[in-house]
């Protein structure tokens, strides 16, 4: 028995070619929408994160990669920042209360490495580059 895709059905209930046009400029508007809204964010982000460290930005799989001198140290994906974590540094999203980036693939959940940054460190200078140069090293470590 083959899955019954509601999309689909209602797709071919309508009748003519205006309201499939509409439809597809409606979801057009809100994919640039969201796309707007994300590069909004990192640039936000990145305003931030340049008063403590050199960092650059790339788009990449519908989000953005985070770097500091040519290692990838952390992720935008919607509207969220995330962080590389290992041992060293998990802890300290986990005491925050913070959750991992998971993204899914063929229906299933992958965890990967980055975990949220905890609002409050975006804000405070003093503690955002301490987050970083944990982020870096974790990179560092890992490539040795």
């Amino acid at each position: 028995m083959e899955p019954i895709d509601p999309a689909g059905a209602l797709w071919g209930l309508l009748e003519g070619s205006i309201e499939k046009s509409l439809i597809r400029r409606y979801i057009f508007h809100q994919q640039v929408s969201i796309m707007a809204t994300q590069a909004e964010f990192c640039d936000r982000i990145l305003k931030q994160l340049n008063q403590v460290a050199p960092v650059t930005v790339r788009a990449m799989f519908g989000g953005y990669g985070l770097y500091c001198e040519s290692i990838m140290f952390a992720l935008v994906a919607d509207t969220t920042l995330y962080f590389k974590v290992g041992d060293e540094n998990r802890q300290d999203y986990l005491d925050a209360g913070m959750e991992p980036f998971i993204y899914y693939r063929q229906g299933k959940p992958i965890q990967m490495s980055y975990y949220r940054l905890p609002d409050a460190v975006l804000e405070d200078a003093a503690t955002l580059v301490q987050w970083v140069d944990k982020a870096c090293h974790v990179v560092r470590c890992r490539k040795k």
